[in-house]
């Protein structure tokens, strides 16, 4: 049974037994500590939590002490800090265990409190050993050499040092004894190969020869105020070796120095100390210094957006500028929300589903095309990839995706699906366009066979022949400009022409139109010449055209106002109507293919859609714009011609 009285205690350091401290919260740690230091026989001291480790402390002095970091109460930092300001126990020895998470762990803070080494639970006992008796020796010999008079405390020594060496030569850790008088150095056989003498004897000034150059001076500083009378006389550091054979190795020391003499006559005799290869774990945390890195450069610098979540309530922990940037948030903002707040409601309660299986395992990861909305409240379209990070035992502990911006796509995909339904209904109208002429001029040729050639009847079905043939021409010449124009095979053949005569034609052209449906016509020309370098079929085309689709979307009696004016270098074609107007939405959508307003209107007078979208790209042609305004339905609409006036205004000759 190991002793856990102050008499047991006593009883066992006359007999050479040191105390070791083992400080957790878990009494099933504390028994597993035992059991696994119970071969190296020394007293195993138990603390329950930070405050009795302390009262532990103050009550003896222990060769090493096991802290545990994650304890209720006092941290295994801060009884750490608080041992730490009492003399006798400064030096002490303290090794932490942490969790295999990490617990907070800081390698740094935890040698700046004195800590020789650090352990990862689940621990390894023949290592936990190992170390142990490591500093359990060391205590030994140094309580040893300060009863150096003492015939029985000799022998426990020269014992101290064969067990010491067995602990080193296991655990493959150097030892050192430097003779300060002398300069000599005495190491044990491991500490001999890793340095690469050929003798466990030396001096101190060859051993700072292997000293990494960029070391040797910040070592030796530290060293040597070990050494200094009113020192610590104590030091704990890592630096860098070069071995013969020119391999660096890296080394974790620590050193206690011994003293005779007080006072001014306090005098530096003697340093004892270990070192240890951590060149691996130098190398480790390098590399995983250099995976972070790498992560968090790929993570912020990426240029899709990135997200993680937390896997019970989607709350976003770490967000990307990319992903910022796209949803209009700061990072602090996007922070406060959930998975669930940025996206669509619409879509919530699928999202939720999906990010359940994925957390539950059902699926490994998904990904889905889905609404976002921003932080203005517009709503945006994108592919979610999400995956979860799990432990060993299959926990999830974060939600992992890559959010990729698809609005464009998306937007253009409804735009496809849009022009395709227009060409379909274009289509359809195409045909019951080209039908319905067909059936006036069949019946004309039927009445011809039964009626004389100069009657009344024949010369009446006639003229609706001619009429519903030229309706026909118009239809298909506009099918032939449009494709012209759409594969770049219309050529204009420009000459110097008069705005005012291209006027004059159209009106021409459009009159039985305007005046078959009883429209009232004004038409305001000015007296000036104004002059175009154009191709005035195509000019004429466009007026005739607009006066055609202002007789048609007019009720019958309406009024019709053609306005011709310049504005400085522009000749500028104004028509307005007293029509059905336009709504809206559709003017910026009024010049595109294959696009109708007032369709029950336009069906009753024929039409497929595509006059004021071959009007546009004839403008264009010519370098010119246009423009439709409407106050709305039943209002009326005006479309407006710009056209560049030509170098000269000359009237032609």
């Amino acid at each position: 049974m190991l002793a856990n009285t102050k008499e047991g205690w006593q009883l066992s350091r006359e007999v050479g037994r040191v105390d070791i401290l083992v400080v957790d919260d878990e009494p099933a740690n504390l028994l597993a500590l035992e059991a696994v230091l119970a071969d190296l026989g020394q007293n195993i001291i138990r603390a329950g939590s930070g405050d009795e480790a302390l009262r532990r402390v103050l009550e003896t002095d222990f060769a090493v002490i096991i802290m545990d970091l994650r304890m209720p109460g006092l941290s295994g930092f801060e009884a750490a800090q608080l041992i730490r300001t009492r003399a006798r126990s400064r030096t002490t020895p303290i090794i932490f265990l942490t969790a295999a998470d990490g617990d907070g762990f800081s390698a740094t803070e935890a040698y700046a409190l004195g800590a020789v080494d650090y352990l990862t639970k689940p621990l390894v006992p023949m290592i936990l050993r190992a170390k142990v008796a490591v500093f359990v020796e060391l205590y030994q010999k140094t309580e040893a050499l300060k009863a150096a008079e003492r015939e029985r405390a000799a022998v426990a020594v020269q014992e101290s040092e064969e067990r010491l060496k067995l602990a080193v030569d296991i655990a493959r850790m150097g030892t050192f004894d430097i003779e300060l008088l002398t300069d000599v150095v005495v190491m044990n056989e491991p500490g001999r190969v890793l340095l690469g003498f050929a003798s466990t004897r030396t001096t101190f000034a060859r051993v700072q020869e292997h000293f990494h150059p960029d070391d040797r001076d910040g070592v030796m500083s530290r060293v040597l105020a070990a050494f200094e009378p009113t020192g610590a006389g104590t030091f704990e550091l890592e630096h860098r070796i070069i071995r013969p054979n020119g391999e660096e190795r890296w080394l974790r020391v620590r050193g206690q120095t011994f003293f005779t003499g007080v006072g001014s006559a306090r005098k530096a005799m003697r340093c004892l100390g270990a070192f240890l290869d951590v060149t691996e774990a130098k190398q480790s945390e390098e590399a995983l210094r250099a995976s972070e890195e790498e992560f968090r450069t790929n993570f912020e610098r990426a240029g899709v957006g990135k997200a993680h979540a937390d896997p019970t309530t989607g709350q976003l922990v770490r967000v990307n500028p990319a992903f910022c940037a796209l949803m209009g948030y700061t990072t602090d903002e996007l922070l406060k929300l959930t998975i669930r707040d940025v996206t669509h409601p619409d879509e919530r309660d699928a999202s939720d589903e999906r990010f359940g299986a994925l957390m539950r395992g059902v699926v490994p990861q998904y990904a889905v095309e889905k609404r976002y909305v921003r932080k203005d409240g517009a709503t945006i379209w994108v592919r979610v990839t999400a995956t979860v990070v799990r432990t060993p035992a299959g926990v999830p502990i974060r939600a992992c995706a890559i959010i990729e911006d698809i609005t464009a796509r998306k937007r253009a995909e409804a735009a496809l699906a849009e022009e395709s339904r227009r060409k379909d209904e274009f289509l359809a109208i195409l045909a019951h366009e080209l039908r319905n002429p067909l059936a006036p001029i069949s019946n004309g040729l039927e009445l011809l066979k039964m009626y004389p050639a100069g009657g009344p009847a024949a010369e009446k079905a006639r003229t609706r022949m001619d009429r519903q043939l030229a309706h026909l021409i118009r239809l298909i010449d506009d099918l032939m400009d449009i494709s012209r124009v759409s594969r770049g095979k219309l050529e204009l053949r420009k000459d110097r022409v008069t705005v005012r005569m291209v006027i004059e034609n159209a009106l021409d052209a459009g009159a039985p139109l305007l005046e078959s449906a009883g429209h009232q016509i004004s038409v305001t020309i000015p007296s000036e010449p104004l002059v175009l370098h154009a191709d005035a079929v195509r000019i004429t085309q466009i007026v005739s055209n607009l006066l055609n689709n202002a007789a048609k979307y007019t009720p019958p009696g309406g009024r019709v106002e053609l306005v011709v004016e310049r504005e400085g270098d522009t000749a500028v074609i104004r028509i307005s109507d007293t029509g059905v107007g336009l709504e809206a939405e559709m003017l910026p959508k009024v010049f595109e293919m294959f696009t109708q307003a007032g369709k029950t209107l336009d069906r009753a007078q024929g039409g497929l859609g595509i006059g004021l979208a071959l009007v546009k790209r004839l403008v264009e042609m010519h370098g010119g714009t246009i423009t439709a305004e409407s106050p709305g339905l039943g209002h009326g609409s005006t479309f407006t011609v710009k056209l560049p006036l030509a170098e000269s205004t000359r009237t032609l000759p």
